[in-house]
């Protein structure tokens, strides 16, 4: 039997990990390529991190709901809930009612409200 060692395991998941920040980047900067320009790429880095773990405590664990919530941080600010002037951004993501497509959907039109750029 063929067993892999945790060293090994971690290699492979920190790798599937960097992959998916770069997959997370690139996808910023298609859709908001006139307004990402200025930032560099380890800010944007940065700012993905923040959105895969913030992404678990909102239950949103598929790759679209992270790439969501990145990009409505990046459109909105880094902790765009907790700002005042985003007060629905909280109502959507405290309410253990709505599914992770639901969230997903609603911060897309958001977003789209906010910018015309659809993710």
């Amino acid at each position: 039997m063929f067993a892999i060692s945790s060293q090994t395991y971690q290699a492979l998941a920190e790798n599937v990990l960097h992959d998916f920040r770069h997959r997370l980047l690139l996808a910023l900067k298609h859709v908001f390529g006139d307004r990402i320009e200025r930032l560099p790429d380890d800010q944007l880095i940065e700012l993905a991190n923040h959105a895969i773990d913030r992404a678990e405590d909102y239950g949103m664990d598929s790759e679209y709901g992270v790439w969501s919530l990145y990009a409505a941080m990046f459109v909105f600010g880094r902790n765009f809930n907790k700002n005042e002037q985003h007060q629905w951004a909280r109502e959507i993501l405290s309410d253990e009612s709505y599914t992770e497509e639901a969230i997903v959907g609603l911060l897309g039109l958001r977003i789209y409200m906010e910018t015309g750029k659809t993710i």
